[in-house]
């Protein structure tokens, strides 16, 4: 599993809270094959930028053991 390299997809959660009300966020899922080897929901209301990200996981074709700090890199940006 070292050089494993999964494709990246789009994640959609319907999140309802009690004094927001209903809204969408989106993260990011890591599969091989048809196996979901990680997911990471949540990271963004931004779906276009979520988009983008996973454009340039897959086309650097992304190991997945660098995912999590891609992740968090974004999340620190983002701040």
């Amino acid at each position: 599993m070292n050089n494993l390299k999964p494709t990246y997809r789009l994640v959609e959660t319907k999140v309802t809270h009690e004094e927001l009300g209903v809204y969408h966020t989106f993260g990011i899922e890591a599969v091989w094959g048809e196996k979901v080897l990680q997911r990471v929901e949540d990271i963004s209301l931004h779906k276009d930028a979520i988009k983008t990200l996973i454009e340039k996981c897959n086309r650097g074709e992304l190991s997945i053991l660098h995912f999590m700090d891609v992740v968090e890199d974004f999340l620190a940006d983002a701040c």
